[in-house]
């Protein structure tokens, strides 16, 4: 691992980022993971203070609370391998402003972008392959806007789009078959 004042760069062969690695690490503000590390572990940076992180495209598998609480990160590019986005990957992220998700993702999970208040805008590729939007995944992400629910999505779980107060516009396509508890 290098280390300058704000930046970190990761400089082993390590294929994956382990399970808490850099875990409430405030040493920087940018991360660059390097182009063969293939998934990110389970809480790797979460409550880290980073404004930027740099996800390359050999990324499968984004663990578990890999960024939650990182209260400083704005963006998130999601790689075009990644399948799924975990429960509570970015969980309390109150920086995010937009995510990038590519047509590859299939799984939101449970909370996954939970309590991000100031996220406005959630870009998903077309034609998209997701299928599952969790429970609570949109949980008090208070300036979300506009959402476009994609066509293999056939159920809005409970409290999805709870709290978003700034939902103004969302297009639900006719193959939704049920909508749950508190879901807006």
């Amino acid at each position: 691992v290098f280390r300058s004042s704000s930046q970190i760069a990761l400089i082993t062969r390590l294929p994956i980022i382990p399970n808490r690695m850099f875990h409430e690490c405030s040493l920087f503000n940018k991360i660059v993971i390097p182009s063969f590390v293939t998934e990110i572990g389970y809480l790797s940076f979460s409550s880290c203070l980073m404004t930027h992180v740099e996800i390359p495209s050999s990324v499968t598998v984004i663990g578990l609370w890999a960024f939650a609480g990182c209260v400083n990160l704005e963006s998130a590019v999601i790689p075009p391998k990644v399948k799924k986005i975990g429960q509570y990957t970015f969980y309390d992220c109150r920086s995010l402003l937009k995510v990038s998700i590519p047509s590859s993702v299939k799984i939101f999970g449970d909370l996954a972008f939970a309590n991000c208040i100031k996220l406005s805008e959630v870009d998903i590729e077309c034609p998209s392959s997701l299928r599952k939007i969790g429970k609570r995944c949109f949980y008090g992400c208070l300036l979300l806007n506009n959402f476009k629910v994609p066509p293999l999505v056939t159920e809005i779980e409970d409290g999805t789009f709870e709290l978003c107060l700034g939902l103004n516009n969302i297009e639900i396509h006719p193959s939704i078959k049920s909508i749950g508890n508190c879901a807006f």
